[in-house]
């Protein structure tokens, strides 16, 4: 309801158009099968047309190419053969100020929080940072993340003396082409989604124990359902914190 009537002004003018062309049609000195059925790919046409138009304006559609880039980086970094070898992904966390972090790699190679990004617009990796049409620097959502994770593991309920490391996984037809499929910009790891095997001995950057990989594996898992447990709160979107009271570092 909240998108038409966003585009009230908008079906309006469609409605009007689509009883002006039925009518013309049924005007037309043409057998009325044919007629029928010219009527019937008008209106499948039109009502697809406006389908797509609210798609578009409500954001369901960025939303559906962020779940796109979200199910391709789980993909890319946890495979069989690497969950054999015991990594791990916990997968939406959410903290308050910041909203979600799309994954939580844990393994033997250390621990990275992964913001991913897809997108269909031109995207470009220069001045320190990544030029695109995001409102927020995918950079700083990175480190962000990786701050609250890191934050999370060193002060709550288990204490975990870890490094989290800030990861950017660019997708689709904008996604720029990097000369080695990653590159490292501020402490950053950006990744080329495409190039995979170019880009994941990249992920190898602290030495975890299994014992380790599997404690760290267990307090997010444990944020995670908690976040399941409480209670919603309709008058603001739920975002929720790491139960500490240790200062951020």
């Amino acid at each position: 309801m909240h998108a038409a009537r966003k585009n009230l002004s908008m079906l309006l003018v469609a409605g009007l158009m689509s009883i002006a062309v039925v009518v013309f049609l049924l005007l037309l000195p043409t057998p009325l099968w044919m007629r029928t059925f010219e009527i019937g790919i008008f209106v499948t046409a039109m009502v697809g047309a406006i389908a797509w138009i609210l798609h578009l304006t409500t954001g369901t559609h960025n939303r559906y190419l962020g779940k796109i880039g979200e199910e391709s980086t789980e993909e890319a970094v946890l495979g069989r053969r690497r969950r054999w070898n015991g990594w791990r992904v916990v997968n939406g966390l959410y903290f308050r100020g910041h909203g979600d972090v799309d994954h939580v790699l844990v393994g033997p190679g250390g621990i990275f929080a992964l913001e991913s990004k897809w997108t269909s617009v031109p995207w470009r990796v220069e001045q320190g940072g990544i030029i695109g049409p995001e409102e927020r620097d995918p950079l700083l959502q990175a480190r962000d993340g990786a701050h609250k994770i890191e934050s999370l593991l060193r002060y709550g309920p288990e204490r975990f003396d870890v490094v989290v490391h800030p990861v950017v996984m660019l997708w689709g037809p904008g996604a720029p082409s990097l000369a080695q499929g990653w590159v490292e910009v501020d402490g950053v790891l950006i990744a080329e989604g495409r190039c995979r095997r170019k880009w994941i001995r990249q992920l190898n950057r602290s030495a975890l124990e299994r014992p380790l990989v599997e404690s760290v594996t267990r307090t997010l898992e444990a944020q995670l359902n908690r976040q399941v447990e409480r209670p919603k709160v309709t008058a603001t979107p739920q975002v929720l914190q790491h139960d500490s009271d240790a200062p951020a570092h």
